[in-house]
Protein backbone atom coordinates (compact mmCIF):
# COMPACT_ATOMS: atom_id res chain seq x y z
CA UNK A 1 0.00 0.00 0.00
CA UNK A 2 2.67 2.56 0.87
CA UNK A 3 4.05 2.34 -2.34
CA UNK A 4 0.73 3.39 -3.78
CA UNK A 5 0.52 7.17 -2.36
CA UNK A 6 1.78 9.83 -3.11
CA UNK A 7 2.68 12.96 -0.47
CA UNK A 8 3.14 16.24 -1.86
CA UNK A 9 4.31 19.48 0.31
CA UNK A 10 2.33 22.31 -1.77
CA UNK A 11 4.35 25.83 -1.84
CA UNK A 12 2.92 29.22 -1.37
CA UNK A 13 3.75 30.35 -4.84
CA UNK A 14 1.15 26.99 -5.71
CA UNK A 15 3.85 24.41 -7.05
CA UNK A 16 4.12 21.41 -5.25
CA UNK A 17 6.82 19.11 -4.29
CA UNK A 18 6.85 15.13 -4.36
CA UNK A 19 8.18 13.22 -1.35
CA UNK A 20 9.29 10.65 -1.80
CA UNK A 21 8.06 7.27 0.08
CA UNK A 22 10.62 4.53 -0.01
CA UNK A 23 12.53 6.63 2.56
CA UNK A 24 9.05 6.92 4.87
CA UNK A 25 8.22 4.51 8.12
CA UNK A 26 4.54 4.40 8.73
CA UNK A 27 2.73 2.71 11.80
CA UNK A 28 2.88 -1.15 11.19
CA UNK A 29 -1.46 -1.04 11.19
CA UNK A 30 -1.43 2.05 9.71
CA UNK A 31 -5.16 2.88 8.01
CA UNK A 32 -4.59 4.88 4.98
CA UNK A 33 -8.31 5.74 4.50
CA UNK A 34 -8.09 8.27 7.53
CA UNK A 35 -8.11 12.29 7.02
CA UNK A 36 -4.38 12.75 8.74
CA UNK A 37 -1.95 10.09 9.14
CA UNK A 38 1.96 10.84 10.74
CA UNK A 39 5.27 9.53 9.32
CA UNK A 40 8.97 10.14 9.54
CA UNK A 41 12.23 9.60 7.91
CA UNK A 42 15.76 8.60 9.76
CA UNK A 43 17.55 10.81 7.39
CA UNK A 44 16.98 14.23 7.83
CA UNK A 45 15.11 13.48 11.05
CA UNK A 46 11.91 14.85 10.19
CA UNK A 47 8.16 13.89 11.37
CA UNK A 48 5.21 14.54 8.83
CA UNK A 49 1.81 15.06 9.42
CA UNK A 50 -0.28 14.15 6.63
CA UNK A 51 -4.02 15.24 5.19
CA UNK A 52 -5.56 12.87 2.92
CA UNK A 53 -6.54 15.39 -0.07
CA UNK A 54 -7.63 12.31 -2.43
CA UNK A 55 -7.60 8.51 -2.13
CA UNK A 56 -4.17 8.05 -2.18
CA UNK A 57 -2.81 11.79 -2.47
CA UNK A 58 -1.95 13.71 0.84
CA UNK A 59 -0.88 17.40 1.41
CA UNK A 60 1.59 17.79 4.35
CA UNK A 61 0.43 19.97 7.07
CA UNK A 62 3.23 20.09 9.35
CA UNK A 63 6.90 19.23 9.61
CA UNK A 64 8.92 18.75 12.46
CA UNK A 65 12.33 17.88 13.47
CA UNK A 66 14.23 16.77 16.41
CA UNK A 67 14.65 20.25 17.64
CA UNK A 68 11.65 22.25 16.19
CA UNK A 69 9.03 22.47 19.69
CA UNK A 70 11.75 20.76 21.97
CA UNK A 71 11.65 17.32 19.36
CA UNK A 72 8.22 16.63 21.08
CA UNK A 73 5.99 16.41 18.15
CA UNK A 74 8.93 14.15 16.34
CA UNK A 75 9.62 12.06 19.18
CA UNK A 76 6.06 11.31 20.50
CA UNK A 77 5.31 10.47 16.01
CA UNK A 78 8.37 8.37 16.10
CA UNK A 79 7.49 6.19 19.10
CA UNK A 80 3.65 6.31 17.47
CA UNK A 81 4.78 4.83 14.53
CA UNK A 82 7.15 2.49 16.10
CA UNK A 83 3.94 1.21 17.95
CA UNK A 84 5.51 2.02 21.38
CA UNK A 85 2.93 4.65 22.10
CA UNK A 86 -0.37 4.76 21.30
CA UNK A 87 -0.88 8.56 21.10
CA UNK A 88 1.54 11.67 19.06
CA UNK A 89 1.60 15.65 20.27
CA UNK A 90 1.31 17.98 17.70
CA UNK A 91 0.90 21.38 18.40
CA UNK A 92 0.46 20.89 22.53
CA UNK A 93 -2.54 18.59 21.32
CA UNK A 94 -2.26 14.40 21.92
CA UNK A 95 -4.20 12.68 19.24
CA UNK A 96 -5.21 8.87 19.18
CA UNK A 97 -4.67 6.64 15.99
CA UNK A 98 -7.69 8.14 14.12
CA UNK A 99 -5.61 11.76 14.80
CA UNK A 100 -8.25 12.84 17.69
CA UNK A 101 -7.70 14.82 20.39
CA UNK A 102 -7.43 12.76 23.76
Amino acid sequence: MIQDIEIFIKRRNGSKDKIPTTDLHFREDQDFNNKYIVCYRDYPSNAYLLKREFLHTFKVKGIFNNTSYFGIPFRTIQKFVNGQSNFYCVDDIIYDQKHNPV
